[in-house]
């Protein structure tokens, strides 16, 4: 099955023990409700997307010697809905000029762009270290690529953007590719991070780039080209709108 969704990343014991290292307080330290990181409604409208489901919120409770230390956040989804909605019109047209049903196992319908944006409180106004912030964001790009079954996910260049609250993120860019049915998808991605007076936000987006195909009948089927630089254009964007 195709399927480039990407999953809640695993960054708790990091921070942990950066609020241990960072502060001498003892008892408890109250932390923050975690609100969504969101992308403008407008910006979402201009571009074609869509929020995917609920805003999902966790927290993490570790207690240790004086010390009571939680960690709240909130994770919300979006996807390109112009894409993929495109995307199941050349999969009905297919069946239909080829007199077949696709079963789910192609996975076609999986393939799309996707954003994901974490919000992080801290107790105590505690800030995570930029040194800490880039293993975390390493260890981030280490899950999506196992998560997502990508190969040669490798960096390709890195920028700061400016965010629409007057933030400046740290952005790096990844191309790769998922194997997929006998062929092999390229991919891209983007992990940006930035700091607020009460949060830290992480946004992670994948898109899909070129040549989308399935096997049909033993031929190879183009289902849909996607400019890949485009659709990361746009998730940057969206990524830059985040308040």
């Amino acid at each position: 099955m195709i399927s480039i969704n990407i999953k809640t990343p695993y960054i708790y014991p990091v921070i942990i023990l950066t609020i241990l290292l960072a502060t001498s307080i003892s008892g408890c330290l109250d932390t923050p409700e975690a609100k969504p990181a969101k992308v403008d409604a407008s910006v979402l409208s201009e571009y074609g997307w869509e929020k995917n489901g609920n805003v999902s919120y966790e927290s993490y409770e570790k207690s240790m010697t004086g010390f009571n230390v939680s960690i709240n956040t909130a994770i919300t989804t979006y996807q390109d809905k112009m894409l993929s909605d495109q995307i199941s019109r050349q999969i009905q047209n297919l069946q239909t000029i080829n007199n077949i049903t696709l079963n789910t196992d192609s996975g076609a319908e999986y393939i799309g762009s996707r954003l994901i944006t974490i919000n992080i409180t801290l107790p105590a106004g505690v800030e995570i270290p930029d040194t800490v912030m880039s293993k975390i964001v390493d260890t981030q790009m280490e899950e999506l690529t196992n998560q997502a079954n990508i190969d040669n996910f490798n960096k390709r260049e890195s920028e700061k953007i400016d965010i629409s609250n007057g933030s400046t993120a740290n952005v790096d860019y990844y191309v790769g590719s998922v194997p997929a049915n006998g062929f092999s998808i390229d991919v891209r991605g983007v992990i940006a991070s930035w700091s607020s007076p009460d949060s830290t936000i992480i946004a992670i987006g994948v898109v899909p780039d070129g040549d989308i195909k399935l096997n049909i009948k033993g031929d190879e089927i183009k289902v849909i080209t996607i400019n890949g630089e485009k659709e990361m254009d746009d998730v940057t964007e969206l990524i830059k709108s985040i308040d």
